[in-house]
């Protein structure tokens, strides 16, 4: 069985909120050369990407939208990319998420809240 692969990628939008996105990819080189070539685009954008990392993981999302509707569906998510792991918590809405990462920010200095319009796909 060949284990899959998410580019989490990590940005601040427009309004000054972390943004997520995710991309899917069948192997690591896959996941690195999207990378790579998002990377790219996304300086051509003036996009700073504030992380970014390839992680083996089961998790499946829609594809990104360059330019969601005002009323697409929003997604929240507690981030935490530390140098040795990774971990993606859904949460239910901003306020939720942040209210969780109040409880835990003692330990947890990397966990930010995220939003994205990307869903996930079971």
């Amino acid at each position: 069985m060949n284990t899959a692969f998410l580019l989490i990628l990590l940005t601040t939008n427009a309004n000054a909120m972390p943004s997520v996105s995710f991309v899917n990819a069948e192997s690591e080189a896959q996941c690195k050369a999207r990378q790579t070539m998002i990377t790219a685009i996304f300086r051509n954008g003036n996009i700073t990407i504030d992380q970014s990392r390839c992680i083996a993981s089961d998790l499946r999302f829609t594809k990104y939208s360059h330019n969601p509707s005002s009323n697409a569906s929003r997604y929240f998510w507690l981030v935490d990319m530390t140098e040795n792991a990774e971990q993606l918590t859904s949460m239910p809405d901003m306020s939720s998420c942040r209210s969780h990462l109040k409880k835990i920010e003692n330990n947890k200095k990397s966990a930010i809240c995220a939003v994205t319009d990307q869903a996930r796909l079971y």
